[in-house]
């Protein structure tokens, strides 16, 4: 959630310097996987809905890192037709590459039951730091066995949001982060 904002947001400041409007649009692209779920649910005639195990509204493909790799060649192309330099380390589609690459792996870490890193290559699930094990690899299946067993219908306030746990630390840290970057600063000046 506000973890994917903020880290995408300091993810593109890091390559192309601060300022209000390079930390929003980092945080925008950090989250950007989950936002574009919503024409591709729209498109299929789905409502747009999360479960209780925070696991359905992850589509494959915007959670995959070939799109992340595609989407980021597209970016560096049409830069690249309006200039005419090589690429340097601060060139933005290596921001973008990066900042969208962070999303699904902070999926598979955080909340939920891992996402497909590999599609169309791989249907597995994957899931890093999970009951002690550092990656679990889940057919669609096993994925929705594990939500089934151990899903709580209230994650959203009893974990994410949950500054007793580890993930509503993150989410309220994030709020903070991006509370600094994007009023607090500015209103300094920086």
């Amino acid at each position: 959630m506000f973890t994917h904002h903020f880290v995408g947001g300091i993810i593109f400041t890091l390559f192309l310097n601060y300022s209000p409007r390079i930390f929003l649009t980092g945080a925008i692209l950090g989250a950007m996987p989950d936002i574009l779920n919503f024409p591709f649910r729209l498109a299929k005639g789905r409502e747009f809905k999360v479960d209780k195990w925070c696991h359905l509204h992850r589509n494959p493909i915007n959670h995959s890192l070939l799109m992340n790799i595609v989407c980021s060649l597209g970016v560096y192309l049409v830069i690249k037709s309006c200039e005419n330099s090589l690429v340097n380390p601060n060139h933005p589609s290596l921001a973008v590459l990066f900042v969208l690459s962070s999303h699904p792996l902070l999926d598979t870490i955080g909340l939920g039951w891992g996402v497909k890193l590999f599609y169309p290559f791989s249907n597995k699930y994957y899931k890093l730091f999970y009951k002690g094990k550092l990656v679990t690899i889940w057919t669609e299946e096993e994925q929705e066995a594990e939500a089934e067993k151990y899903g709580q219908d209230d994650w959203l306030w009893s974990i994410a949001l949950n500054p007793r746990t580890t993930i509503g630390k993150s989410e309220w840290l994030s709020i903070l982060g991006l509370i600094w970057f994007l009023v607090i600063l500015p209103l300094m000046g920086k």
